[in-house]
C-alpha cells in the first residue's frame, strides 16, 4: 500500500495536478481529455463534445439518454475528436451520460444534462375533471397543467403557474409551483349551481378556458298534494299527484329528470305505483281513481334520498243502487242503466260480475263490460240447468243479491 502511495505522490509532482491522480486511480490515459467544459445544455441546441487528441484510430463515444442507448462516430478535426448529437437526442431534457471507447476499453466517462427551452413561449397541457361536481363546498374537481416548451419537455420544478377561477362574477386567482413536472389544484364547489370557469397562465401562455358545472346536491324532504274533480270511485277520472318544489339542502332546486316514485297503499293493504319526473324541481304523476269505494294512503319518495308526506284520500261509491231486469224465462239478465253522481251514465267498459251459486255451491262466475251504461249476461239452457239459483252482481263497489231465481227448461 505504502508502494502505491509513493506512485501516486510522485506522478503528481511530475505532472502538476489533480489529472495525475485521476488517471491513476481510474486507469485513464491521459492522452485523451474532454475539451468541451459545459455541463448543461438548452433542449434544441446543437450538442457536441470535443476530446484530444486526434489519433489515428478515432474513439466512440457510447450514449444514454431518455430516449435510450446509442454510439456516436467522432468527426476528426485538425486538432481535436468532435462527436455531434443528433437532433433528436438533444430535444430530450434530462440526464444525458456518456462513455469514450477507444479500442474497445473505456478511456473517460461523464455526464451533462439538458434543460427545457424555458425562453420560448411553453405550450400548457392540462386536464380537468370531473366536469360534474355537486354544489356544498365539499365536492370538488381538479385542475392538472404541465407547461412544456416546444419540444415537449415539461418546464423545471417550482416553475409559477398562475390558476383562476371565476363563478357568478366572482373571479379568484392562485400561484402554485410546479412539482413532479405538473402544477394542480383542487376546485371545490360552491354552495349555489352553476358554472365553474376555470384558467392557467404559464410565462404568458394560457390555456383554454375550462368548465365544470355545479349539480344541487342530494334532495331533501318535500311535500305532496292531489288534485282531482271529485273523489268518487269511478273507474274514469285521473287523480294527479303533486310534489312541492323539490330542493337540496343549500336551496338549489334539484335537477330535471328526477324520477319521483308515488307508493299508493288501499284498504286492502294491496300497493299501487306511478312515477314522476321533477321539471324546474316538481314532480307530477296521475292514476286512474278506483272502481269501488276505497281509502288510499299516499307517499313519495325519491329512492334512498328523500321521501314526503303522507296523504289520505277516501273515494266514494258513484251508484245508489244497481238495477236487475230478468226476462226470457230469467236467462236474459240485464244490469243498468247504471247512472254515475251526477245521474249521468257510466262510461263504456265499466266492469259487472255476476255469481251463479246453486244449492250453496259456486256454479259460475262471469263477467261484462257495460256498453251505454247497461251490460247483459245470457244464461244457455245446454249450460245452466233448469232449477233455483242465487244471484249475486258487483259493480262499482256495489252488490246486488237475487235469491231463488228460478231458471226455465227454455228461454221464451
Amino acid at each position: 500500500m505504502q508502494r502505491i502511495f509513493y506512485i501516486a505522490l510522485f506522478c503528481f509532482v511530475l505532472v502538476g495536478g489533480p489529472m495525475s491522480i485521476a488517471w491513476a486511480e481510474g486507469n485513464v490515459p491521459p492522452a485523451w481529455q474532454l475539451q468541451t467544459p459545459k455541463k448543461t445544455f438548452v433542449a434544441g441546441q446543437n450538442i457536441a463534445l470535443e476530446f484530444t487528441p486526434n489519433g489515428e484510430q478515432a474513439p466512440i463515444l457510447f450514449v444514454q439518454t431518455a430516449y435510450g442507448s446509442t454510439l456516436l462516430k467522432a468527426e476528426n478535426t485538425t486538432q481535436n475528436c468532435r462527436f455531434a448529437f443528433p437532433a433528436w437526442c438533444s430535444k430530450k431534457a434530462g440526464l444525458v451520460k456518456w462513455r469514450l471507447l477507444f479500442k474497445q476499453q473505456e478511456v473517460l466517462s461523464g455526464d451533462f444534462h439538458i434543460l427545457p427551452d424555458t425562453a420560448t413561449r411553453p405550450r400548457m397541457e392540462s386536464y380537468f375533471g370531473p366536469r360534474q361536481i355537486l354544489a356544498g363546498n365539499t365536492d370538488y374537481t381538479m385542475l392538472v397543467v404541465i407547461p412544456t416548451d416546444p419540444m415537449d419537455n415539461p418546464y423545471p420544478s417550482n416553475s409559477t403557474v398562475t390558476i383562476r377561477e371565476q363563478f357568478y362574477g366572482q373571479k379568484d386567482s392562485t400561484r402554485v409551483k410546479t412539482q413532479h413536472l405538473m402544477a394542480w389544484k383542487n376546485i371545490y364547489s360552491r354552495s349555489q349551481t352553476g358554472k365553474i370557469l376555470v384558467s392557467a397562465n404559464c410565462h404568458n401562455s394560457s390555456t383554454q378556458e375550462l368548465t365544470s358545472l355545479v349539480f344541487p346536491f342530494t334532495a331533501t324532504d318535500f311535500n305532496i298534494s292531489s288534485h282531482a274533480m271529485h273523489l268518487y270511485a269511478d273507474g274514469n277520472q285521473l287523480l294527479e299527484l303533486r310534489t312541492s318544489s323539490i330542493t337540496d339542502a343549500f336551496g338549489n332546486v334539484i335537477s330535471d329528470g328526477t324520477m319521483v316514485e308515488f307508493i299508493i297503499t288501499n284498504s286492502g293493504g294491496y300497493r299501487l305505483k306511478t312515477f314522476g319526473e321533477t321539471l324546474n324541481g316538481v314532480a307530477v304523476a296521475k292514476i286512474l281513481h278506483p272502481e269501488f269505494p276505497d281509502r288510499w294512503k299516499v307517499k313519495a319518495y325519491i329512492a334512498g334520498l328523500a321521501k314526503s308526506n303522507a296523504l289520505e284520500l277516501d273515494f266514494t261509491s258513484v251508484l245508489d243502487e244497481i238495477p236487475v231486469t230478468l226476462s226470457q224465462g230469467n236467462r236474459h239478465i240485464t244490469v243498468g242503466p247504471l247512472t254515475s253522481f251526477m245521474h249521468q251514465l257510466v262510461p263504456d267498459g265499466v266492469r259487472v260480475k255476476l255469481t251463479l251459486t246453486h244449492a250453496t255451491s259456486e256454479v259460475e262466475e262471469l263477467e261484462e263490460y257495460t256498453r251505454d251504461g247497461i251490460a247483459t249476461f245470457e244464461l244457455k239452457p245446454g249450460f245452466y240447468a233448469p232449477g233455483a239459483y242465487n244471484l249475486r252482481i258487483e259493480t262499482l263497489g256495489k252488490t246486488q243479491e237475487i235469491i231463488d231465481v228460478n231458471l226455465n227448461e227454455t228461454s221464451e
